[in-house]
């Protein structure tokens, strides 16, 4: 008897664990990842404009504003927003951008797009490389 008891809890936990594993993968949010070239991000200024814009947006769970690389990564939720509505809103912010790549796969274009992104033409422009 004891052990059909101890059977039968372990099977009932198993079961649980399976059903909390699947509840756990079913709420989880389509991840899409966007890396976009924004040329005018000069400052720490320009990284708070953006960061601030881009976390209204609905879906938008992470932004990263790198000066030195000019790059701005989001992460967001592809049910509640996608890469084009991003684009929009870091125009609307003053900041242009030329998207690079999207779920980890380089955009095409996207080498063009760096060489001509330079900066002052000095030792930071990557076409004189």
């Amino acid at each position: 008897m004891h052990k059909k008891t101890l059977i039968s809890s372990l099977i009932i936990s198993a079961l649980l664990i399976a059903l909390a594993a699947m509840f756990v993968v079913a709420s989880e949010s389509p991840a899409g990842r966007a890396e976009y070239l924004v040329p005018r991000i000069t400052c720490g200024a320009c990284v708070q404009v953006i960061t601030a814009d881009l976390e209204k947006l609905a879906g938008v769970s992470k932004v990263e504003v790198n000066v030195a690389t000019t790059t701005v990564k989001v992460a967001f939720d592809e049910k509640r927003t996608d890469a084009g509505e991003i684009a929009l809103a870091l125009n609307r912010a003053g900041y242009p951008g030329s998207i690079v790549a999207l779920n980890g796969k380089v955009a095409p274009g996207a080498v063009e797009i760096a060489k001509k992104a330079g900066g002052c033409g000095s030792c930071c422009n990557p076409t004189t490389r």
